[in-house]
């Protein structure tokens, strides 16, 4: 879906972010695809550094890492009322990778339930006032697809 476009000027402001619960491990994987030019001026904008993909060092993952993890935060609970109840979890990137014009960003969570989740997602909300977060969330063999748009950062969802 994002693949293809011209980096200079896309037409979409879209971003993937990909969740999957492994109830052994108690742990979520996730990986979050957005363009890459649109994370280069949203990192540029906040004054938090520069991020240039083609230095692959730990100083340039550490400012990509840290934008992320402001801007997605995930929590989860065994039903939606107690949800609220819940502190966001720590996000742990594990690595990340460029894909034509897009970035990909890995990262787990330690999740001791993930029946009804929450996502609160202002990725590159500062470049573009028409930013949509698709989500594709799986719980074995339970799915959830669903989007935001910008200005709404967070979502919430039960399997059932």
């Amino acid at each position: 879906m994002l693949l293809g476009l011209n980096t200079a000027m896309h037409p979409f402001y879209i971003g993937i972010t990909e969740l999957s619960y492994q109830p052994k491990q108690k742990m979520i994987q996730g990986s979050t695809k957005l363009f890459l030019d649109d994370v280069m001026k949203d990192i540029k904008l906040e004054g938090a550094g520069s991020f240039n993909p083609q230095l692959k060092t730990k100083e340039q993952s550490a400012v990509l890492f840290a934008y992320f993890k402001k801007h997605l935060k995930l929590r989860s609970a065994t039903s939606a009322k107690q949800i609220n109840q819940t502190s966001y979890f720590s996000l742990n990137p594990i690595g990340w990778e460029v894909e034509e014009d897009a970035i990909w960003i890995h990262f787990t969570a330690s999740a001791k339930s993930f029946q009804c989740v929450e996502v609160s997602n202002n990725l590159l909300f500062a470049t573009c006032n028409q930013q949509v977060h698709i989500y594709k969330i799986t719980n074995g063999a339970k799915k959830i697809n669903d989007r935001v748009m910008a200005p709404t950062a967070l979502w919430q969802g039960c399997f059932e």
